[in-house]
């Protein structure tokens, strides 16, 4: 599961997401090659209107921060899974839902890249 860590920051996803984008570092291997371990990703409220197939959805579970790739949507229900993962799994729409909008890999300039998240499977990242 790629993890966002929350050192530092209040507790709960919407406290965090409601004014502004924020930066935050993964930390684990279920998105590669996506985002790898290390990477930084701008992060900005979504409503689950504006959520694309194939988007990197950031969502809050049983007081865990998981970044997931976007797949479907049924009634309250939402398909994602980590890239690096054979299976997705459903769960209910969170009640606050992020998602990422720019990219910083691990080791590079301190400029962040917007990126079209829901292509980079066909970009090889």
């Amino acid at each position: 599961m790629a993890r966002l860590p929350m050192e530092g920051r209040p507790p709960g996803l919407g406290l965090w997401l409601i004014d502004e984008p924020v930066r935050v570092t993964v930390s684990g291997s279920s998105m590669e090659p996506a985002l790898r371990d290390g990477d930084t990703v701008e992060v900005i409220r979504a409503a689950p209107e504006d959520v694309l197939k194939g988007d990197l959805v950031v969502v809050e579970r049983g007081g865990e921060v998981t970044v997931h790739r976007f797949l479907a949507r049924e009634g309250e229900g939402v398909l994602e899974k980590g890239d690096a993962h054979a299976l997705g799994a459903w769960h209910p729409w969170p009640e606050v839902l992020g998602r990422v909008v720019a990219l910083r890999p691990a080791g590079a300039s301190s400029v962040e890249t917007p990126f079209p998240v829901h292509l980079q499977r066909s970009l090889g990242r």
